[in-house]
């Protein structure tokens, strides 16, 4: 067990619950329960989305850093749920035998937020982060 925690921190392990939780949970829902969104679905997705994005950033950036990845974190939320709702969404219905539960939906989300993981390196680098050269 104290191996454990030697390899993987509390801030990076909450990231990762935080993200399952608010990106994935609202992906998979979004796909295959959209009713439960009610009206305005696209709009709370994107809420969802960038909120629970720019938390899971701050965690995965830890402490001293939190603040600094709050708004990268908010940039790649919205990337992500932009390219993932009017990318994927409108093709969703069109094979109706295709797996609605493949990975592809969540590549897409990350794609679309990798703007915000770049600016949070620049962020980083600009500001004389640890892990800069």
């Amino acid at each position: 067990m104290s191996m454990f925690r030697e390899q993987l921190s509390f801030d990076y392990a909450a990231g990762v619950v935080v993200a399952a939780l608010f990106v994935g949970v609202p992906i998979a829902a979004y796909v295959d329960h959209r009713s439960l969104y009610g009206e305005f679905a696209e709009l709370k997705f994107f809420v969802i989305g960038a909120l629970g994005t720019s938390a899971a950033f701050s965690l995965f950036a830890g402490q001293g850093r939190r603040v600094l990845a709050l708004v990268p974190g908010l940039v790649a939320g919205l990337g992500g749920a932009a390219l993932y709702l009017y990318l994927l969404v409108p093709a969703i219905s069109v094979p109706p035998g295709a797996s609605r539960y493949g990975i592809l939906w969540f590549i897409v989300f990350f794609v679309g937020a990798t703007p915000g993981m770049f600016l949070y390196w620049v962020l980083r680098r600009l500001r004389g982060g640890s892990d800069a050269p």
